[in-house]
């Protein structure tokens, strides 16, 4: 794996930033996606666009993109979370502990630029905060500039991996599929 870290400006993600920024050539484990359009997607008032649906450590997942930043004063950046989805099965009182990295796709350099918390910092995902992520993951200027290699042919690709830590207080009407269970319908009982 080849990492090539990158020193940020505070101007640039903030001075109280506490994630990490480097390059790597390894692909996403759990999640890549393409954003095709993406000049129709800045000028549109979509706030955000979603992967699809993906499967890590037991839960589903997606990752979601808000190409004008997901809050005020992010405008000029663009914001990318992570999300547990389909948690009907948890009661309200789950507690799901994770750390993860979010990626843009380099097509000049065929590397991705990784973000993550420092020093793999775990993040609680619960009822009341689903979505995880950072708020000035990129300029806005420096994504869309041609020199950079993020959009290429107006299409940009994003992707996640989950490591889950540990789940708290799951208690579950349906069980996390880690296992399969067979059922067989037709059987005969061995006679003595």
């Amino acid at each position: 794996m080849t990492l090539k870290t990158e020193q940020a400006s505070d101007d640039e993600f903030g001075a109280n930033s506490k994630f990490s920024r480097y390059y790597r050539d390894i692909s996403p484990a759990h999640c890549t996606f393409k954003i095709n359009s993406f000049s129709d997607l800045l000028k549109s008032n979509t706030p955000k666009h979603q992967s699809d649906e993906f499967w890590a450590g037991g839960f589903n997942w997606r990752v979601s993109v808000y190409p004008k930043g997901r809050n005020k004063g992010d405008e000029d950046y663009l914001s990318v979370y992570l999300e547990i989805v389909d948690t009907h099965n948890l009661t309200l009182d789950f507690k799901v502990y994770v750390s993860y990295k979010l990626f843009v796709y380099d097509h000049l350099n065929d590397m991705y630029y990784t973000v993550q918390d420092v020093d793999g910092k775990i993040r609680r995902f619960r009822s009341t905060k689903m979505e995880c992520g950072f708020d000035r993951f990129m300029r806005l200027q420096t994504l869309t500039d041609p020199s950079y290699g993020y959009i290429c042919d107006d299409f940009c690709m994003f992707g996640a991996e989950v490591n889950i830590g540990f789940v708290l207080r799951a208690l579950l009407s349906v069980p996390i599929r880690l296992f399969h269970s067979w059922i067989l319908k037709k059987h005969q009982m061995a006679s003595w």
